[in-house]
């Protein structure tokens, strides 16, 4: 009711705009894993994702992604010369690394389109978010390009580990705060002549929500998960900051103010006139101080109650598309005005019958 009724009288609180020009999900990526071949053996895979930058102030937003690692400890039956493997990414991927037992690999992209027709490497369509909602996913697609590297690969056990920082999706159409969104897809190490298993650590944000289409134990900021076999073709997952306890407070405060502004005011100013002002020489033109008076307490305390609260949110949560500020600042530009010529009529109607009764 406070929301609906905010928003017909200023429509100043922070609103979420869906439009043509922006979707609620933007951007980001979803990376997967090498693709393989039949007679190598992977013995387990640890896949270590850590959030934490997400939600690092000092970090500046455009410069906040999601570290990976994906760590494969395999089992070669037999000497492999030039062993060429993908590692397959359907978006962009930041300083892709690729080793083996330590030592780097050089790599080189390779467009996707040269498996597009492999169905199971390709990103899911939603990811989870709370009460089993889910939300679309779209992150760029583009001319989207993975890694190719060659490997000599002697008999034994080996470990290989790729390392990249994903560019997370961002939903804006779920409240005050942004979701990031991030897919991993496990479905390629089915290509491989076994696997043995995955361990799965996931590090978020302290105090962050956080869901997954995958079942996690979750301690702390730290979720995890131990797999025999492979527990979906891909990880799809939204995380989000709480909305601080601060900004529920002095969105309360600010909006109560407001409504004293719009509606007590007027009352407080109506008496005045009926009590006193009636009785001033050319009392009708405080009808301008009077309406003056008005407006000002109703653009300030609508400005305060608009972003003051969103000044409390940590930077870069926010989930607003650039919109709702003109928007709002369109409609107080509005209702100034019309505050301005109700405060003159007012005073001025107060004082006539005011003087009329005591006449």
């Amino acid at each position: 009711m406070k929301k609906l009724l905010s928003l017909i009288l200023l429509m100043i609180c922070s609103i979420n705009l869906w439009a043509n020009v922006a979707a609620p999900s933007q951007g980001g990526q979803t990376l997967t894993e090498p693709s393989g071949i039949k007679n190598i053996n992977i013995l387990k895979e640890d896949l270590n994702i850590d959030f934490t930058q997400l939600g690092d102030e000092a970090v500046s937003v455009r410069d906040r992604f999601i570290n990976v690692e994906a760590i494969y400890q395999i089992d070669n039956p037999a000497d492999i010369e030039k062993l060429e493997l993908v590692f397959v990414i359907v978006s962009d991927a930041k300083n892709f690394q690729f080793f083996l037992d330590d030592k780097e690999i050089p790599t080189e992209t390779v467009d996707n389109e040269k498996f597009a027709d492999r169905s199971t490497w390709k990103k899911p369509d939603k990811t989870p978010y709370k009460d089993r909602q889910l939300l679309m996913y779209n992150p760029y697609n583009g001319n989207l390009k993975s890694a190719k590297f060659t490997l000599n690969l002697t008999k034994g056990k080996h470990s290989l580990k790729a390392k990249y920082k994903a560019e997370p999706t961002v939903y804006k159409n779920i409240g005050i705060m942004k979701g990031w969104q991030f897919a991993y897809s496990l479905a390629p190490v089915r290509d491989w002549k076994s696997f043995g298993g995955l361990n799965l650590t996931i590090k978020i944000p302290e105090n962050w929500n956080f869901y997954s289409n995958l079942n996690l134990e979750q301690n702390g900021g730290t979720l995890t998960g131990n797999f025999k076999e492979i527990p979906a073709d891909y990880l799809a997952a939204t995380t989000q900051a709480p909305v601080p306890d601060s900004y529920k407070t002095w969105s309360d405060i600010t909006f109560f103010i407001f409504l004293g502004c719009l509606f007590v005011v007027p009352v407080l100013l109506i008496i005045f006139a009926v009590w006193k002002g009636y009785k001033w020489k050319n009392s009708w033109a405080y009808g301008l101080l009077a309406g003056t008076v008005w407006a000002l307490l109703v653009g300030i305390s609508g400005f305060f109650s608009q972003s003051f609260p969103k000044g409390l949110i940590p930077e870069g949560q926010f989930a607003s598309y650039g919109y709702d500020d003109l928007f709002s600042v369109f409609f107080m530009v509005l209702l100034i005005p019309i505050v301005f010529v109700l405060g003159i009529v007012f005073w001025i109607t107060a004082i006539w019958l005011a003087g009329k009764r005591k006449a």
